[in-house]
């Protein structure tokens, strides 16, 4: 996942003045001004409020002493919390939502083998069931579906064999289960190819890189004489949302990462570098849309539907934002003296920047810190020199500074931001409380004190669909190698 802990840098304060000839139209911009403020505000957090446990018995949220592992449901909308799950020697290891249920993907830490349990919850806290893991939540991270792909079989519809492995009573020899389709279409696996030398890591294992269509069983090879990376901070074959495409990445001769096309079971290099977490490119929502680093230091933009690919004018590593209509990453004037983030719209090709620098830059994969959403567009960027923290902007106005803030997820309708504010230690480990703030007001509530992280930035809190209710695993861990 892999966060190394970020220090917060004092930015200094950019003011932008526009003008233009009284008798011409204004040119429309990317983030609307709303009418002139004496600038941003720093709210105060309400109290937080009382904690409700799955029995009903209301308990106040004080500071605790450090359980083995605990989970809550909180209702946004009101601030109330439920605690769903606690466990001694239990390790949370997914916490999510699949429709109208929360899900906690957990393993028992006492266990002789390494399995996972679903448990899952109905919104008023109630538990509708446990049972063995049986499939990826569909919104699990990149991170966390190559670990459960990983260290466990996976979907049903694929299991180990002898030799190989079984997808709906047809086996293939040699193969490995991976990575399915969005769709349920497609798998991407590997098949054994012996031994590699790979510089400068030397014999690793060798594989090729295989397509099944899981309906007729027709198969495609992608690519061959693929190299291990002996890191753990590559990462595994990605989908796009339209299930068509998939990269991947090997280390072999320098290193590369490929993007396939299932239509024609074609693969080509995108990235002449090693397949690392900051060199991993990024999906757009749900649409054709790549980035990916173009090896000088900027980034390409392609979009695979038209087929046309630019330059969007930022630095690598860059990032789309939440849903996607936005990327986003340093400009190239960008330095640790005065930091700039650059959004860019991809629907118009309008841009604008912001002082700051975004969350993401050394550690790309979960800290998105830009979206998109129906109210608007919300970027938080550690804050300017008045903010010691995250300063929150929508639609290009500051809205609110979050002192010590991390980790912020957005709401699917825009209505909230969840932050992780960090307030102490315990035995090397980062605790941090919840804060929920309501865009249209920045009004913040503390909803949760003393959520545990194992790695110094925790897991940005899982949204349902609807935009009511988050789920939050404390302690949150990667592994059991870590992505």
């Amino acid at each position: 996942m892999r966060f190394g802990l970020m220090a917060i840098v004092l930015l200094f304060a950019a003011a932008v003045a526009c003008s233009g000839d009284n008798d011409r139209a204004p040119t429309p911009t990317l983030f609307p001004q709303l009418e002139a403020s004496p600038g941003p505000t720093s709210v105060p957090p309400e109290l937080p409020t009382p904690c409700t446990e799955a029995s009903g018995v209301i308990v106040p949220c004080e500071r605790q002493e450090m359980p083995g592992s605990m989970a809550w449901l909180v209702d946004a909308r009101d601030g109330s919390v439920i605690q769903v799950f606690e466990g001694v020697e239990d390790v949370i290891r997914y916490a999510g939502f699949d429709g109208d249920e929360a899900v906690l993907g957990i393993r028992d830490a006492a266990a002789s083998e390494y399995r996972l349990e679903v448990h899952r919850y109905n919104l008023d806290g109630g538990e509708e069931g446990v049972e063995p893991w049986a499939q990826i939540p569909r919104d699990a991270t990149a991170s966390e579906y190559r670990w459960l792909q990983t260290w466990y079989p996976g979907d049903p519809l694929c299991s180990r064999a002898e030799g190989g492995i079984e997808v709906e009573g047809r086996f293939y020899a040699g193969a490995e289960c991976g990575p399915l389709s969005p769709d349920g279409t497609w798998m991407i696996y590997r098949v054994d190819a012996g031994k590699l030398e790979v510089s400068p890591f030397g014999e690793l294992p060798a594989w090729d890189e295989w397509l099944v269509n899981l309906e007729s069983g027709e198969r495609h090879e992608l690519q061959t004489g693929l190299g291990q990376c002996n890191a753990d901070s590559i990462f595994g074959p990605t989908w796009s949302p339209s299930s068509r495409y998939v990269f991947f990445g090997d280390c072999a001769d320098g290193g590369h990462i490929f993007l396939g096309d299932v239509e024609d079971g074609s693969a080509r290099v995108i990235v002449d570098d090693i397949p690392s977490f900051r060199n991993m490119p990024d999906w757009a929502g749900d649409t054709e849309a790549i980035i990916y680093p173009d090896g000088n230091g900027g980034a390409v933009l392609e979009y695979l539907d038209e087929g046309t690919a630019f330059d969007p004018g930022v630095v690598w590593p860059a990032r789309f934002g939440a849903a996607g209509r936005v990327l986003y990453g340093a400009t190239p004037e960008s330095d640790e003296a005065m930091p700039e983030t650059l959004i860019f719209d991809i629907e118009t090709g309008e841009s604008e920047t912001f002082p700051g620098e975004a969350l993401y830059r050394r550690w790309p994969i979960e800290l998105v810190s830009v979206a998109g959403t129906p109210t608007g567009l919300i970027a938080v960027l550690p804050g300017p020199l008045y903010c010691q923290g995250l300063q929150i902007y929508v639609d290009g106005t500051p809205l609110v500074c979050i002192d010590a803030g991390a980790a912020p997820s957005f709401s699917p309708d825009g209505r909230y931001v969840a932050l992780a504010q960090r307030t102490g230690d315990f035995e090397g480990d980062g605790i941090y409380d919840l804060v929920v703030v309501e865009v249209a007001t920045g009004r913040q509530q503390v909803v949760i004190r003393d959520v545990r992280s194992e790695i110094p930035y925790p897991r940005p809190a899982a949204w349902n669909e609807a935009s009511t209710h988050i789920i939050v695993g404390s302690p949150y861990q990667y592994g059991p190698y870590g992505p």
